[in-house]
């Protein structure tokens, strides 16, 4: 644990002399940075430790855009996005020409311009074939490849101790999740049957 929190140190130390240096360049009004961190880390959190399951803790990460003449210094933006959109965001903001009927991600240049938005678009997280989560503002529904089923509600169970896809009262919110996963990911023996907390 200590070696993996040192290299988060050592790589924002790093990260801020490669900022530092743009800055203090002739390419700074010119350079769009995109920083994607690497994923989170269980260490012992629900009974697991490293980096690979479909919970918040593992998905979550830091995405970070600087966009010459568009962002503004120190602000945030809460919408849930996906690291699909930042191949069509920096399509749309280099005005290049891409196959847009072939990518499944979004540009996020609207959430750029004005972090205030209301993003419709969840996110999609893959682990191993037939396990996927669904990330939306207030929940995360995950639904593996033997149908087992969870479903978090972010805002008031942010650690996701309760599993609420059994619950009676939450079968609408479940039942929205599920037309929304991928067919092509689900094997197609899977039932549906709800998740253990």
């Amino acid at each position: 644990m200590r070696s993996y929190l040192a290299c988060i140190s050592f790589m924002d130390y790093n990260f801020g002399r490669i900022i530092a240096a743009l800055d203090s360049s002739a390419y700074k009004n010119n350079t769009i940075v995109v920083v994607s961190a690497d994923n989170g880390f269980h260490m012992g959190e629900k009974k697991h430790f490293a980096k690979f399951a479909l919970w918040e803790q593992t998905t979550h990460i830091l995405h970070l855009w600087r966009v010459p003449g568009l962002t503004k210094p120190d602000q945030t933006c809460n919408e849930t996005v996906s690291l699909l959109d930042i191949y069509p965001t920096l399509m749309e903001l280099c005005s290049l020409r891409g196959p847009a009927s072939r990518i499944d991600g979004r540009s996020i240049v609207p959430l750029l311009k004005d972090p205030s938005l209301t993003w419709k678009y969840p996110a999609v997280t893959t682990y191993k074939q037939g396990n996927q989560a669904i990330r939306n503002q207030q929940y995360r529904y995950i639904r593996y490849s033997d149908g087992t089923e969870e479903l978090y509600d972010e805002l008031k169970d942010p650690n996701e101790w309760k599993n609420l896809a059994k619950e009676p009262s939450m079968k609408k919110v479940t039942e929205g999740f599920r037309t929304q996963i991928s067919k092509s990911f689900l094997p197609a023996t899977a039932a549906v049957k709800g998740g253990e907390e």
